[in-house]
């Protein structure tokens, strides 16, 4: 999957310096493991990154997000300035995950499913019957 980058800003620069070393388009996979697991891998100028999403309800009313992100850096002074923008960077990307899940799917169950939703359903059964883990 080729992947273009929009411009950023130079308060964008100052806020998470490893943008600039981000090209303006890349090559990245994205490997899905139904229904708690997503590893994306990009090839980058310094390096390969792989970021592992793992979504785990734990409620409800409540879900977590844990990310593993993995650097294969050659240049080992770049992967110390890197590590605090990348795992930054990996945030805000969740936070904008959550805030685009959220205004996409109502909060009420539909009324009708329709045999391409079925996948879905098979999703939400899934969460629902997730062993619920105590304190």
């Amino acid at each position: 999957m080729q992947l273009i980058r929009a411009a950023n800003t130079a308060a964008e620069f100052v806020k998470n310096p490893a943008l600039a070393l981000l090209p303006k388009q890349m090559s990245n996979t994205l490997e899905y493991a139904f229904p708690s697991t997503t590893v994306l891998f990009a090839d980058v100028p310094f390096g390969r990154l792989a970021q592992v999403h793992i979504v785990y309800p734990e409620t409800a009313n409540r879900t977590r997000t844990f990310i593993l992100l993995y650097g294969r850096i050659a240049n080992s002074l770049l992967k110390r300035l890197l590590r605090k923008s990348l795992l930054a960077a990996a945030s805000q990307v969740v936070e904008q995950d959550a805030r685009a899940v959220e205004s996409l799917y109502p909060r009420e169950k539909p009324g009708v499913r329709l045999a391409k939703d079925e996948i879905m359903a098979y999703a939400e059964r899934l969460f629902r019957e997730w062993p619920l883990v105590s304190p």
